[in-house]
């Protein structure tokens, strides 16, 4: 999906030029699910959750920010999710139901390999929702729900403490950051491997 930017307002004001509302246009409209955002894993609750409380700060590492126009490649992702235990939901049985994944909110954890602006992966952070039902007693559905999904689109000039700050732009959730949860998970549990991350096709985010 890409971003447009919109139109700048200039300021003149004595000795300086604030910039004000360089956002982006964002297309807001629920995108295809390319990925499944649930599975079934031959495990008991407590077996996910440890694979998920092992591998919280690995879910979206390593991977690198490219710029589609010229071929090039960064890494400049710092953050990651972590589990808020305090949301961790338990049931009356005593096994867990609902783990909560939180982001830091200031320091994006990937690329978006769905929103880009100008050729480039522009930086994302969400939180997620992991549901854990036991289906029988090996086996338990994971399905993981992305929340408040936003990208940084750019910078802009403000009157303030912060002469230049980030831009944040809410945006839908795309399933390839649920299904990269899941993976992992699935990685952990060293199950049959599972189909590959569908990706949107590089051309496309070129444009």
């Amino acid at each position: 999906m890409t971003l447009k930017s919109s139109k700048c307002y200039l300021i003149y004001g004595t000795a300086i030029l604030i910039m004000i509302g360089c956002g982006a246009t964002m297309v807001r409209k629920p995108l295809k699910s390319l990925n499944p955002m649930s599975w079934a894993f031959k495990a008991t609750p407590k077996q996910i959750y440890d694979c998920i409380e092992a591998n919280e700060a690995e879910f979206f590492s390593g991977r690198q920010s490219t710029d589609y126009k010229t071929g090039q490649t960064t890494n400049l992702m710092t953050g990651s999710v972590s589990i808020n235990k305090q949301k961790t939901m338990i049931s009356e049985n005593g096994e867990i139901e609902r783990v909560f994944l939180e982001s830091s909110h200031y320091d994006p954890f990937w690329p978006s390999p769905v929103y880009v602006k100008d050729g480039k992966e522009l930086p994302y952070f969400a939180d997620f929702l992991v549901t854990l039902q036991r289906e029988s007693k090996a086996t338990t559905s994971v399905s993981v729900w992305c929340m408040g999904a936003k990208v940084i689109s750019g910078k802009e000039f403000t009157i303030g403490h912060a002469w230049r700050k980030n831009v944040y732009e809410s945006v839908a959730c795309s399933s390839i950051e649920e299904y990269t949860i899941l993976r992992y998970i699935g990685k952990c549990l060293k199950q049959a491997e599972m189909p590959n991350t569908i990706f949107p096709m590089a051309e496309d985010l070129a444009k």
